[in-house]
């Protein structure tokens, strides 16, 4: 047996947890951060799109290349890292909490004054949807399909039906498409998609791939291999529409049902669980219902932007490091915040508004779609924020912040609200012009819904862009679409098969398959760090070809 402590035990190392860990240590904490895999990243290490990093970076990254440079940070900072090391029970003792863990070596006992939980969450699977029939080979989940082409370099289908239009499902649609898969379509349940807008402009609508909505996989047929599935229209209830049954042959089904925080081994604890969320309570620190404990990133909620997850695991691993010092005080009377009308999903479920950081971000789902509303922030019924929306879907969170400084002391409460509102008259912006395409933005993570015009003298003008990035976007889009490729090529290396690398520029849409073409001949023979260059002027684009991870030897 051995033994081991510390002031702040960190659980997984995504991208959560590492930020976690890096900004205890830098807080002057002893941060010891355990991670099951072989390597830290987490999910990132397989997502190797692009789009992640806007807002830390102030790039357009892949997967691969922000979890590499949250691995710096957390390289400089003096936190000590157990790779390969599972936790598989944790109990209170006396002020700290006490780890058991697993590694190559055998078992492990860690005392560790605070604990921050950053274990991500994971993918519902065929077991957990009501899908009949047999369990044949052919049935992924999205993750699992992402990992067996860009890890791996295996195919999963040849031809596929995605059931879900959650966002892993979207991307994975393109990408098998680039691959040369045919993707039959998407199939969701509910009426409206369950991804963001971007990714169903740049997934599906950029490769011509049906979204069914209002429709579901009710059985698989085969035995061996799937054969097909068959699909059914559903009512307004989601009741199967007698009549509209349908058989579609393929031999994969690829699943992206939805993502559930994962937090089974630290139920035993006996923190609160938020039923919307499927998270831990927490205040504005992070805490959870346990002094002591404190949840961030995925593990907290499923988050949309890898940056926000990030920031919550810095609030945390800052606060789990003040509350290790002694002299530390600590924060005031927590004040509850409660989800009103409208408003479905709500973090952080406490704050307190004295002794405690300011200004506090709280993250928002509606409940619904709304057009035309405003989110109203009321404190014991006297309204301290308002901000307008043109419209709020479900899949896309929002954020505001909020400085809670500024409330009258003893404030009982705090209630978010989605209330009717009149955001302006669109026909009057528009004037003059017709009406000639509309597109989503996909250059920041707003995704803006643009509206091109055009004048009888023939002028451009872009209507509803929140930046300068969408008026450039949405007049490139109706002149001449580009995208940036982001793929894998062949490596030598037995340990990674793969490497994923992009283009260090957007190339013209229309020639994203001939692009993948070219990568197919690509084999890198050498160590390389993101950022390398292996290809200059691309295929002529004018591009560079670059690595968008690690691999050496």
């Amino acid at each position: 047996m051995r033994y081991g402590e510390c002031d702040v035990a960190v659980i997984g190392g995504g991208p959560a947890g590492l930020a976690a860990a890096t900004a205890a240590a830098t807080e002057g904490a002893s941060v010891c951060l355990f991670e099951r895999e072989e390597k830290t990243g987490g999910i990132l290490k397989q997502c190797i799109h692009d789009g992640f990093g806007l807002i830390r970076y102030g790039e357009k990254l892949s997967g691969p290349e922000y979890a590499y440079r949250e691995w710096l940070r957390f390289r400089e900072s003096g936190a000590e890292l157990r790779l390969e090391t599972f936790m598989t029970a944790v109990e209170k003792e006396g002020n700290g909490f006490l780890l058991t863990l697993t590694d190559s070596q055998g078992i492990l006992k860690y005392r560790a004054k605070t604990l921050v939980v950053a274990c991500g969450c994971r993918e519902r699977t065929d077991r957990q949807v009501g899908i009949h029939g047999f369990r044949p080979a052919g049935i992924f989940t999205a993750g699992q399909a992402q990992a067996y082409i860009n890890l791996d370099g295996r195919m999963p289908a040849r031809r596929c039906l995605i059931l879900g239009s959650g966002d892993i499902g979207l991307i994975m649609a393109r990408r098998l498409t680039l691959e040369g898969a045919e993707v039959v379509g998407v199939y969701e349940i509910k009426h409206e998609p369950a991804g963001l807008s971007r990714n169903i402009a740049q997934c599906l609508t950029d490769f011509s791939i049906p979204l069914h909505l209002g429709c579901t996989v009710t059985e698989v047929a085969g035995r061996d291999r799937v054969e097909g599935v068959y699909t059914v229209r559903v009512d307004k209830n989601l009741v199967p529409i007698e009549g509209t049954e349908e058989f579609v042959p393929c031999d994969t089904l690829i699943l992206s049902v939805g993502l559930i925080p994962e937090n089974d081994a630290f139920e035993a604890l006996g923190w609160e669980i938020d039923p919307v969320t499927s998270g831990p309570r927490v205040d504005s620190c992070g805490m959870t219902s346990v002094p002591g404990v404190f949840s961030c990133g995925n593990s907290l909620h499923v988050n949309d932007l890898v940056d926000y997850v990030s920031e919550s695991g810095e609030t945390a691993g800052k606060a789990a490091a003040a509350r290790c010092r002694a002299s530390e005080s600590l924060p005031g009377r927590p004040i509850p915040v409660r989800a009103g009308s409208g408003v479905g999903a709500l973090v952080p479920q406490s704050a307190a508004a004295e002794g405690s950081a300011n200004p506090v971000d709280f993250f928002f789902r509606s409940r619904q779609t709304l057009a035309s509303c405003r989110l109203s922030v009321t404190a014991d019924g006297k309204e301290i924020f308002s901000r307008r929306y043109e419209t709020v879907r479900p899949p896309e969170m929002e954020k505001v912040t909020l400085d809670l400084s500024l409330l009258p002391p003893g404030t009982g409460g705090l209630l978010f609200s989605l209330l009717p509102d009149e955001c302006g008259s669109v026909e009057s912006e528009t004037a003059g012009y017709e009406i000639i395409d509309e597109t989503v933005c996909i250059e920041c993570p707003r995704g803006c819904r643009l509206r091109i015009g055009r004048r009888p003298d023939g002028s451009i003008a872009v209507f509803g862009n929140s930046c300068p990035k969408g008026k450039l976007y949405g007049e490139r889009e109706t002149e001449n679409p580009h995208r940036v490729l982001t793929t894998t090529v062949k490596t030598v290396f037995g340990d990674c098969p793969r490497l994923a690398v992009r283009t260090d520029g957007p190339i013209p849409r229309s020639a994203l398959k001939d692009a993948q073409r070219l990568t197919d001949a690509v084999t890198v023979r050498e160590a390389v760090l993101p950022g390398t260059v292996l290809i200059q002027n691309f295929g002529g684009w004018g591009v560079n070809l670059i690595a968008a991870s690690e691999c050496h030897p």
